[in-house]
Order: C-alpha cells, then sequence, then structure tokens
C-alpha cells in the first residue's frame, strides 16, 4: 500500500515562525507558529485553506508568551493554547473558533507554580486541562466550563520523580481513559521515560499524584517527546 500526497500547503507565522502545534475539528485546523502567531484553516475540501485569521496572540504581544502546545473542545467550539516564554507563570490562552475562525485568544495565567505551560490535553469529559510544566517538572490540572471557555486554577503535582536527574522538560500528555477525567495522565519526559500521574476530581476540587513505579523506562525510544494511546480519545 502507498500513501500519495494530495498536496502542501504553505504556512508560516507572522515573523516567518514555523509550525509547532496543530489541532483539527469539524473542518477547521487549527495551527500555532514558534513567533508567537496562531491561524485556521478550512479542511471542507480536503487541502486546508487558510481563514485569513493570522495573529498574533493576546499574550505575545504585551509579555512574549508564544503559544505551541494545542487542543479543542469535541464540539470544535473552544481552542486552547498552552504558552511558553513571556512571565515565569504557567499560562493557556482560549479562543473561541465557534464562527469557524480564530477569535482573539483571552489570557489565563497562575495555572500552577511552574515557569511554562507549553503542553496541553482536555480531559475525556473536558472539565479538566491538563498542563504540563516544562521547566519545574510538573503537571498541573485546571477546571475548564466547556460552555463559556472559562479556565480556573486546580490542582499541581509535586515534582516528578527523577527531575533533573534521569531527565528534564515534560512534553506531550496523554490520558489512560477515554471517559472522565482520564484517570491516569501519561508524561513525556525526555529522553526515554514515562510518567505516570493519577488524578482525582470531584465538586470542584482536585489532586493530582505520581505513582510510586514512575517514571517508566523505554528501552526501546531514543527521545520520548510525544505519547499515544490506544483507542484514542473520541471525537
Amino acid at each position: 500500500m502507498q500513501a500519495k500526497i494530495s498536496g502542501d500547503v504553505p504556512a508560516s507565522g507572522l515573523n516567518g515562525g514555523p509550525v509547532k502545534e496543530m489541532v483539527a475539528r469539524n473542518n477547521i485546523l487549527v495551527v500555532s507558529f514558534g513567533d508567537g502567531s496562531i491561524e485556521s484553516f478550512n479542511t471542507s475540501s480536503g487541502l486546508p485553506v487558510a481563514n485569513g485569521d493570522l495573529q498574533f496572540s493576546s499574550d505575545y504581544i504585551p509579555n512574549g508568551g508564544s503559544p505551541e502546545g494545542v487542543d479543542a473542545t469535541s464540539d470544535g467550539h473552544y481552542v486552547i493554547f498552552g504558552d511558553g516564554g513571556g512571565p515565569p507563570v504557567p499560562r493557556a490562552e482560549v479562543s473561541d473558533i465557534s464562527s469557524g475562525k480564530l477569535t482573539p485568544t483571552i489570557v489565563y495565567s497562575g495555572l500552577g507554580s511552574g515557569v511554562t505551560a507549553i503542553n496541553v490535553r482536555l480531559s475525556p469529559d473536558e472539565t479538566l486541562l491538563y498542563l504540563s510544566e516544562f521547566s519545574t517538572g510538573q503537571v498541573s490540572a485546571n477546571f475548564f466550563d466547556k460552555t463559556t471557555g472559562v479556565l480556573t486554577a486546580g490542582c499541581e503535582s509535586p515534582v516528578l520523580n527523577g527531575y533533573r536527574s534521569q531527565w528534564v522538560g515534560t512534553y506531550t500528555l496523554q490520558t489512560k481513559n477515554t471517559s472522565g477525567t482520564g484517570g491516569v495522565v501519561y508524561v513525556a519526559e525526555p529522553d526515554t521515560d514515562i510518567g505516570v500521574v493519577g488524578v482525582t476530581a470531584s465538586r470542584g476540587t482536585c489532586s493530582i499524584h505520581e505513582a510510586s513505579f514512575s517514571p517508566v523506562y523505554d528501552h526501546h525510544t531514543i527521545s520520548m517527546e510525544s505519547i499515544g494511546v490506544f483507542p484514542p480519545r473520541p471525537f
């Protein structure tokens, strides 16, 4: 079986930045670039077509925050970016894309005590937003209202086992379960470790704890930066 490339679509940020991350929902593809800008594309015909909404994120102009990791609600109403750079506090940005285009992002800060929150992952029920705090080796869970797009601070893990002695920098996140909070969050810890973090949440409170056997060493990996779980989160 051969894969056939149907076409290439040029994409770069306002300052020429390369693509960092992307997510697709309901015929809209949202992209973050390495220069603080974001853009969406219509994918109804297969090939992405720019929606004419290339813009800097709201955190980039005043603070230098650069949106990188991206996730979106299953109904395609909101897209969420995890920010790197800028002030030393975890931040995320939310844009309403229900019109089929990006709207100016709303910035939420204080989502943990770390420095940056580059990677983001919504829980399967979309009540929690998980952030990997890249520079402090922690993970936070923050409450997300999928009807309004509002984020509020939740809970944060201790520094994960092996940080700076076995690995440096938390990367992408994936949940074990495809319902509820996901139960367990797997954390990519370069170069070859997988963090295993349990999550509980009830009535506006939550807690995060790392499993005693975490991290797990992957003998088949040279550089652990992303994780996938089968079956994937349903959309």
